[in-house]
């Protein structure tokens, strides 16, 4: 059977080019010489978007605060660097954060956004800022600037817990006179029985901690969580690839071993 060497090697580029493609994208997706942002690499770099808003009210005392700018700041050249340029603070009292970043090779939707995450609960009806380092960059090496600063306050304490906090124990008169000791120990009873309700009212704050700590040990996991799935789609795509360029080399070898047999070599 003759074989048509034109022919052969219209399929074997054909071959060729399918196999590679798959490289050729994964590829483009990480490699790109832009700042991966869509947006033009003069252009300074800046905050889009943050949710909840800028000085919003009525935040959750276990916020993520996602913070959206217009380039790559998930670079991996520049992650590191990036996740120290943000703090949380109520006054000069600064708060432990996360600072979560995905890998823009993998997540590409997310290469713009930040999110801070406090490893705490925060206390009800307190204002708390965010800052913003002059120095964060983007891919395309954009610097902020100046410093960015992002307010919120978090929801205030419902109504039964403010009157919960004002309950006090009633306290006895001194100026009372000895023929009125009968009268005023009848309400003393209902004061001791009142006494392990104010117990419980202090010991709140203990239980808001226990809490704080398991939410912190929560984010903790869930965090280790998401880095082992990035993990693993990175050695997917070597694998991918890998076997992809093994499938190159015999497809090649053997149309060089068709054209060598074609020829008489």
């Amino acid at each position: 059977m003759k074989i048509n060497c034109r022919m052969l090697g219209v399929l074997c580029v054909t071959l060729l080019f399918a196999l590679l493609w798959p490289a050729f994208a994964a590829a483009a997706n990480g490699g790109g010489a832009g700042d991966g942002s869509g947006g033009g690499q003069n252009q300074p770099l800046m905050v889009e978007k943050v949710v909840p808003a800028d000085g919003a009210t009525g935040v959750s005392l276990n916020p993520e605060i996602k913070i959206t700018f217009n380039k790559n700041v998930c670079y991996m050249t520049v992650r590191e660097n990036n996740r120290n340029c943000f703090s949380m603070w109520a006054g000069n009292t600064r708060i432990p954060i996360e600072v979560i970043m995905a890998d823009d090779q993998v997540e590409r939707d997310k290469r713009n956004d930040t999110i801070v995450k406090p490893l705490q609960q925060l206390q009800p009806g307190t204002e708390y800022r965010i800052e913003i380092a002059p120095n964060l960059e983007s891919k395309s090496e954009a610097t902020l600037g100046k410093k960015a600063t992002i307010t919120f306050t978090t929801a205030a304490p419902a109504a039964d817990e403010k009157a919960a906090e004002k309950t006090e124990p009633p306290a006895s008169s001194p100026a009372s006179a000895p023929d009125l000791k009968q009268e005023t120990q009848t309400p003393a009873a209902p004061a001791e029985e009142a006494a392990p309700d104010v117990v419980e009212d202090n010991q709140s704050p203990e239980s808001q901690e226990t809490a704080a700590e398991t939410d912190a040990a929560a984010a903790q996991e869930e965090v280790a969580s998401d880095q082992q799935d990035l993990a693993a789609q990175k050695e997917y795509r070597n694998k991918r690839i890998a076997i992809d360029l093994a499938i190159v080399v015999v497809a090649g070898l053997g149309a060089w071993y068709f054209y060598r047999k074609r020829r008489g070599l």
